[in-house]
């Protein structure tokens, strides 16, 4: 491919350097209109930096940015938006304490300024709602969510705004098995459209799955761009680090003692909307044990995890852990460690130093 006819994007020496970093360095690559293109590499590799130029979020040192064939400027997002580029970034871009389609419509012209009038929206949102076989509700404030749904709306987002170029950064580090087929499905069905995909990602199996090419960045460098049905998983992983990757995982031994670490006894609690999200759950866990809790994105596992930490109060049941009852915050590290699913919001304080 090498025309306007059927290139949604060209980029060519795109280079960005920041104090002591070249983030990416004479990066080139094109896109083809239907087609899920993955950027593969580890974090660090400048994949992220490259997008953000992409959407108008940083100005690239050097290179061109050639759309459908015409070179293009970006000098914000709002200019990517109408050149038909759109982007869904890795930690989620909305406004907690507005409604879904408040946040769809934010930025936005008004139909008849000032008045802000939602009839139009809230019926378009409900209509690609539908289509795309999305379960959201318009008027749901974004912080009752679930992390899945949220990722949801800003796709939604970008339908709404009938961009042509959707750019997807680690669109599957938030949800379940389920959730990323469902993901999928919906790209393939977009690139049948003839929109173009941009796909981020470190991992391999889902480059394999669903993209049509694949380039690997390394240390801000395009190593090289494939056919990821044809090339090996190990191959994709020595482009990505630069060296030869064994990819099975030793079995671990069995541990040798079984103390009782965790006891959960008839845990009940309700989630933000008021909803009841646990109810009468047992659950004991020994030492020695990885002891996973699966379900569908909204199905309590927050819940359950912010009540061991005590960030979430029970509306019934106990909870000890080595015999000592759980009844607020764990302050104690050698007790209990917590890592949430929004690392950004409820994990790290981001105006502060390491």
């Amino acid at each position: 491919m090498n025309n306007g006819d059927t290139l949604a994007l060209r980029i060519t020496g795109i280079t960005k350097i920041f104090p002591g970093v070249v983030a990416n360095d004479n990066i080139s690559l094109e896109v083809g209109r239907g087609q899920i293109h993955g950027i593969l590499g580890e974090n660090g590799a400048g994949k992220s930096t490259l997008v953000n130029a992409l959407y108008g979020l940083t100005r690239p040192d050097r290179g061109e940015i050639y759309i459908r064939g015409e070179l293009a400027e970006i000098n914000s997002s709002m200019e990517a938006v109408d050149l038909g580029i759109g982007m869904v970034h890795q930690h989620f871009m909305l406004v907690e304490n507005l409604t879904a389609v408040e946040n769809v419509v934010l930025g936005l012209r008004p139909e008849r300024p000032p008045i802000l009038g939602l009839e139009g929206a809230r019926k378009r949102f409900d209509e690609l709602a539908r289509e795309y076989d999305l379960d959201l509700d318009p008027m749901v404030p974004v912080w009752q969510l679930p992390v899945g749904d949220q990722q949801w709306l800003e796709i939604l987002k970008l339908l709404y705004r009938d961009v042509q170029i959707l750019i997807l950064d680690e669109p599957t580090a938030v949800l379940a098995p389920s959730q990323v087929k469902k993901l999928f499905t919906t790209m393939r069905r977009l690139a049948n459209e003839g929109r173009s995909i941009i796909f981020i990602s470190h991992k391999l199996e889902e480059m394999k799955e669903v993209a049509d090419r694949v380039t690997v960045l390394r240390d801000g460098h395009v190593v090289g761009t494939v056919d990821p049905k044809v090339v090996a998983p190990s191959e994709l992983a020595e482009m990505m680090v630069g060296r030869s990757v064994f990819l099975d995982r030793k079995d671990r031994p069995p541990t040798s003692t079984h103390n009782e670490i965790l006891e959960i006894k008839d845990l009940s609690c309700d989630n933000d909307r008021g909803s009841v999200a646990l109810n009468y759950l047992n659950l004991t866990v020994y030492s020695g044990e990885i002891v996973g809790v699966a379900g569908v994105d909204g199905n309590g596992q927050r819940e359950l995890a912010e009540c061991i930490a005590g960030l979430r109060l029970p509306t019934e049941g106990t909870i000890t852990i080595k015999k000592i009852s759980v009844k607020g915050v764990v302050r104690d590290p050698e007790i209990l460690g917590y890592i949430p699913e929004d690392r950004r919001k409820t994990g790290l304080v981001l105006n502060f130093n390491v």
